[in-house]
């Protein structure tokens, strides 16, 4: 009998896989994740609320090395090249040479 407080398979975000990049934190250059890409049945954007997401394809971008947190592409996109963005995307070559 499954657990009542387990959560299915269709309400967490699906791993799509990563992008050949890392988000790094303008401030805290040491600090990066990898870019990742998830697909969601509804809207798991961590800005929502904030200004409208863009959910028309269901797909969300993240970082496997934090399976929580999660952007619409809109929001991805303005928190690194929005204006004041405090973070940046980078090559992932560029990082390990």
């Amino acid at each position: 009998m499954a657990n009542a407080n387990e959560t299915s398979p269709a309400e967490k975000p699906q791993f799509l896989g990563r992008l050949p990049f890392r988000s790094i934190k303008v401030d805290e250059p040491d600090c990066s994740l990898d870019s990742s890409l998830w697909t969601c049945a509804w809207n798991a954007c961590e800005c929502e609320g904030q200004s409208a997401c863009d959910t028309l394809d269901g797909l969300y971008y993240g970082s496997a090395e934090d399976p929580v947190t999660k952007f619409c592409p809109r929001h991805y996109y303005e928190l690194h090249y929005g204006t004041n963005a405090a973070y940046r995307l980078v090559d992932s070559e560029r990082l390990s040479n």
